[in-house]
């Protein structure tokens, strides 16, 4: 009887498991923006630059807004470049390597 809880326990836990593994695998292996803008967003928090890779071919920034709001924007845009700049400067930080 404890074999056979035991067993049913188990096949469950593996089911959770490998349920749980493929759904954050779909997550992280693609990218995060779809389409990004070449604008200069006021009120940004922060910003998240994500490196191209296997689950992306192409560099992807995010702005974080004070409101939460998340934000593509395009890297190679000179707008966004100039206002990184501004806003790296303000908060004493580098600027990306890619410049």
């Amino acid at each position: 009887m404890k074999f056979r809880v035991s067993s049913i326990v188990l096949v469950i836990c593996l089911v959770i498991m490998m349920t749980t593994k493929a759904s954050c695998r779909s997550k992280i292996l693609r990218c995060r923006c779809i389409k990004s803008l070449s604008i200069c967003p006021r009120n940004m928090d922060k910003i998240e630059v994500l490196q191209a890779g296997s689950h992306c071919s192409r560099v992807q920034m995010i702005a974080t807004m004070k409101n939460g709001q998340q934000l593509c924007l395009e890297p190679t845009s000179p707008k966004v470049k100039s206002c990184l700049r501004d806003f790296m400067a303000q908060n004493k930080t580098t600027f990306p390597p890619w410049d």
